[in-house]
């Protein structure tokens, strides 16, 4: 037993170590000040990708990397050609006082940008554009305060346990009557395009609305409502990102159960870059994030394998074991 508790020992602190170098080169990528040094320091990096990404720990963490970089800028060419990011803040801004204008929503409150420009929370490309998360959607609400009356059918009623997995699942939900449903303001009945955005408990967990399925949700989850133009999928990828979640955590208030104020989210400053940009981030992530995938799949049966050959050593020695105990 000592021997294992010195071999466990030992295999924890070679992981703990790992982690660190892991995380101290990631680092170095984030940090970089301009493109020559992120290329040096992607190359120092590169060097050794095999020893570096073999658990899924690591590979979680260059997901986090890479969705880091694309927020900053750092992960495709900008391209002088590209229409100005000003250009789609306004469209949207078009947008939303259409709505103002049609009695679906009442004039927004947004918060001065005059601080984002003084200090901004990282480094952005100078065509990119900041802006708060509110000003980019119709209306950032969330669910029906009022507990809902129960139904055995009808429209289904989702809650925190049916997206946690970053997914909408209908899988299990609870439905709530066609009366109840009918009664609830525009803005709270998502829409295919729509994000949905857990604020409470498993906070942080940005979802997008792949369907055009009427449900409601619980209190607990925010909606954002899309104009035509949002940029919906590159916001999700900022919610997702390290400045993402560590911005949800640092306005999550409350001690047994932490909730993020829809306040907060309304102000959560955006760096926004221009729209064929955008598709170019978002498609670069998709690929990149994929691979990723395949990499910790091909790692998940790489350590099937070894259990399996182990399994079968321990069990070829049992059975040898007992063929000597019977010859004897």
């Amino acid at each position: 037993m000592a021997l294992c508790d010195r071999l466990e020992q030992q295999t924890g602190d070679k992981l703990e170590a790992h982690e660190t170098l892991v995380d101290t080169l990631l680092g170095t990528l984030t940090e970089s000040e301009n493109a020559t040094e992120l290329a040096d320091n992607w190359a120092r990096l590169a060097a050794h990708f095999d020893t570096l990404f073999s658990t899924e720990q690591s590979i979680d963490k260059l997901k986090q990397t890479i969705l880091q970089l694309a927020v900053m800028g750092r992960l495709v060419e900008q391209d002088a050609g590209d229409e100005s990011a000003s250009e789609l803040l306004d469209s949207i801004t078009t947008e939303r006082e259409e709505l103002v204008k049609s009695g679906k929503m009442r004039p927004p409150k947004i918060p001065a940008k005059t601080d984002l420009q003084l200090s901004p929370p990282y480094p952005a490309p100078h065509n990119w554009s900041w802006a708060r998360l509110g000003e980019l959607f119709a209306i950032v609400t969330d669910g029906d305060h009022q507990a809902p009356p129960k139904s055995e059918e009808g429209v289904p009623f989702l809650v925190i346990g049916n997206l946690n997995t970053g997914r909408i699942d209908f899988a299990g939900c609870k439905y709530v009557n066609e009366s109840y449903y009918s009664r609830l303001d525009w803005s709270r009945k998502p829409t295919n395009g729509d994000l949905l955005y857990t604020v409470t408990g498993s906070y942080g967990i940005p979802i997008k609305v792949l369907t055009s399925k009427a449900f409601c949700v619980q209190r607990h989850v925010a909606i954002l409502r899309a104009t035509a133009s949002t940029p919906r999928d590159y916001v999700k990828l900022v919610l997702e990102s390290e400045y993402g979640q560590s911005y949800a955590e640092e306005i999550a208030t409350g001690i047994a159960q932490k909730t993020v104020p829809l306040t907060g989210l309304r102000k959560m400053p955006i760096s926004l870059p221009p729209q064929a940009e955008q598709y170019r981030i978002v498609q670069k992530v998709d690929e990149l994030i994929a691979l990723c995938d395949q990499l910790k799949e091909r790692l998940n049966q790489a350590n099937e394998t070894r259990s399996q050959l182990a399994e079968a050593a321990v069990d070829k020695a049992l059975c040898q074991g007992n063929l000597h105990a019977s010859i004897r």
